[in-house]
């Protein structure tokens, strides 16, 4: 197939389709994925010999702001540690020694809870953990803020073995309370956060409590 051009010049090509995407990428892929689900035909041009383009270089904070405020946050901590001042995001030190303290509120799916403050929190961690799970600088924002429960989790898989594990003391997974990374060396975006329910409190006591002091 060809087509002569308005200057003269004839160009030539081998396939036709709806559509056609310029770049195999994170952007690229989806549209071409949802194009073809749509009915289309579709080819997918990369200038690289391997699909993925800039993605294949991400840690989940390729965005400039996110990158500026994670490597802002790094230094003024770096700077802080060296003068003996506290890091930023503030965190409690914590008050407990031994085991750690439990609590079970046995939360449901579409049940709204509110995230304790991040001094309730100190007060059930040892080394920043609370039965092995960490409560890290990405969790102190949503503090004193009400979600949604998404889902309870009682089982994981190992990232070291990639065994299925049956958790001792179940997490809770809060719609839209995601990681972004900027707190914690660019770790992955978009990732859900676990939750124990000792950091939680339901938000309908929150409610009564209010109505309470009127």
């Amino acid at each position: 197939m060809s087509l002569t051009m308005r200057w003269g010049r004839v160009l030539n090509w081998d396939s036709e389709a709806d559509v056609v995407v310029v770049g195999a990428g994170a952007t690229g892929l989806p549209a071409a994925i949802v194009a073809r689900e749509a009915g289309s035909s579709v080819i997918v041009v990369e200038a690289q010999p391997h699909a993925g383009g800039h993605a294949m270089i991400s840690g989940g904070n390729v965005p400039l702001r996110g990158f500026l405020l994670a490597m802002l946050t790094r230094l003024f901590n770096v700077v802080q540690d060296l003068r003996g001042g506290a890091s930023y995001p503030f965190m409690p030190p914590a008050t407990v020694s031994g085991p750690t303290p439990t609590q079970a509120l046995d939360l449901s799916f579409d049940e709204t809870a509110t995230v304790r403050a991040k001094e309730e929190i100190a007060a059930t961690l040892v080394n920043n953990r609370n039965r092995g799970l960490w409560f890290d600088r990405e969790m102190i924002r949503f503090c004193n803020r009400s979600a949604v429960v998404h889902s309870r989790v009682k089982r994981v898989i190992h990232e070291s073995t990639g065994k299925m594990v049956v958790m001792k003391t179940p997490s809770i997974v809060l719609k839209n309370v995601i990681a972004t990374g900027e707190f914690l060396r660019l770790c992955p975006q978009h990732e859900y956060i676990f939750w124990r329910e000792i950091w939680l409190r339901r938000a309908a006591v929150d409610a009564a409590t209010r109505d309470a002091n009127r």
